[in-house]
């Protein structure tokens, strides 16, 4: 179940996910330079 794997992963601190399907070359680069900054 995708649920629990969530909630296991918040568990232990991520600050957020993306899902496969929705992303776009675009979007996953805005991602890494969100976090980068």
């Amino acid at each position: 179940n995708n649920d629990s794997i969530i909630t296991a992963a918040f568990d232990y601190g991520t600050d957020g996910y993306l899902i496969k399907s929705e992303i776009t070359p675009g979007k996953l680069v805005d991602e890494v330079e969100g976090f980068l900054v």
